[in-house]
């Protein structure tokens, strides 16, 4: 994978996950994994975790841009990558 490439693949899989109704599977697999949490608790859960799985592109850009500015690059990259 070249640098930089993971985030462009994390953002396709998150696009072409909205595109299939992701948030649908999304809530039903919380659901199941929580039969006990009524609709809006399982709503909540399915707000957090959306906000939590597209929060990580912008993660990796900062921790990339972060071991740049440190000159850690060779060291960070590998592990975003």
């Amino acid at each position: 994978m070249t640098p930089g490439g993971a985030i462009p693949d994390i953002l396709a899989i998150i696009e072409s996950a909205k595109a299939r109704d992701g948030r649908e599977m999304l809530h039903n697999h919380v659901a199941k994994m929580l039969p006990e949490a009524d609709e809006l608790e399982r709503d909540e859960v399915v707000e957090l975790a959306l906000e939590v799985i597209e929060s990580v592109p912008v993660f990796l850009a900062s921790a990339r841009q972060e071991a740049e500015d440190r000159g850690l690059s060779s060291a960070v990259n590998p592990l975003l990558d």
